[in-house]
């Protein structure tokens, strides 16, 4: 199961985040935030340049489920 983010620059890890218990669904990023939802029904806001957590959010039932987006 996937429970930390690795960040990789030309195939080195440049840094992982952790935080989450259960595996990682579904991740959205730019060059400044990390989103990620995962099975133990939590969702993380992560600072990729300061490299920290800075809002985690639980919900109250059924956790997360990947959303996809589709593209004309």
């Amino acid at each position: 199961k996937i429970t930390n983010i690795r960040i990789i620059n030309d195939y080195d890890i440049i840094f992982v985040f952790r935080g989450h218990n259960a595996a990682v669904l579904c991740v959205q990023f730019d060059d400044r935030k990390i989103v990620s939802g995962s099975y133990d029904k939590t969702i993380k806001v992560s600072n990729k340049l300061l490299k920290l957590v800075e809002n985690s959010f639980v919900l109250s039932n059924k956790g997360i489920l990947p959303a996809y987006q589709a593209t004309n």
